[in-house]
């Protein structure tokens, strides 16, 4: 069946307000509809079997994609009804799978507004750089790398490194390499390896890949490979992998 991917930014200066609706939104995601807090399930009520894809909140923005039905059209109560929820500002982007064509609307005190009267999220270096990684914008913050933006970012108690590894983002992970990341604050995830990571065990990560990483957080090694982490570096000699040794950094 044909459906619409809504995904909505929220800005509002009611911290508590939104961190509210946050909750309620994460503890809605894998939830039948008909269990979704008081809340949710009122502004969505009309709505057939919509669920909870993900919730973020980054200061005082907050995003969240929600699957509905492709008949499902969001309402103008449905947004006051957000607005009273703690989203001063709110930009509404839908994906309709059906006809593949998307659209973005913004909106204040019931109002629509112009692209430009939304405010920009007021954000940490990391927040917004993770921004893009919510986004899936590989190349724009491969960009902003390569532009001075730090690479040992993190957001979300995580490294900005670990975020785009992650998602996949290929030509960010090179920019944070490129940049000489600090891989050493990537240690208590480096036991994740394939199995945690899709777009590590696709690229062919091999099983030594944290044993690597770790030799290289700790020593500063480093090889211009598509995917270091499935490099052996020269502390590694007995890896399976049958890669050369990482060229130092100098």
């Amino acid at each position: 069946m044909s459906a619409s991917t809504y995904t909505f930014t929220c800005i509002g200066s009611d911290a508590d307000a939104l961190s509210t609706l946050h909750g309620k939104l994460l503890a809605a995601i894998g939830t039948p509809c008909s269990a979704w807090p008081e809340l949710l399930g009122g502004i969505f009520a009309d709505w057939d079997q919509p669920s909870v894809l993900s919730a973020s909140l980054l200061g005082t923005t907050l995003r969240c994609s929600i699957d509905a039905s492709a008949h499902d059209a969001l309402e103008k109560a449905q947004i006051l009804a957000l607005h009273a929820a703690g989203a001063e500002y709110l930009r509404v982007q839908v994906f309709n799978s059906q006809v593949g064509e998307s659209d973005t609307t913004h909106h204040h005190a019931g109002k629509r507004i112009t692209v430009k009267a939304f405010p920009k999220p007021a954000l940490s270096e990391g927040d917004r750089l993770y921004e893009l990684v919510l986004e899936s914008k590989d190349g724009a913050l491969a960009k902003e790398i390569k532009a001075g933006a730090s690479a040992d970012a993190a957001a979300q108690g995580m490294p900005l490194f670990m975020h785009a590894l992650r998602g996949g983002m290929e030509k960010s992970v090179r920019a944070m390499f490129d940049a000489r990341v600090d891989l050493a604050p990537c240690l208590p995830w480096a036991t994740e390896g394939p199995a945690r990571s899709p777009s590590m065990a696709a690229a062919g990560a091999k099983p030594c890949w944290s044993r690597c990483w770790r030799c290289q957080a700790q020593t500063w090694w480093h090889c211009r490979a598509p995917w270091p982490w499935c490099r052996p570096c020269a502390h590694t000699p007995n890896c399976s992998s049958g890669c050369s040794p990482r060229k130092a950094w100098t």
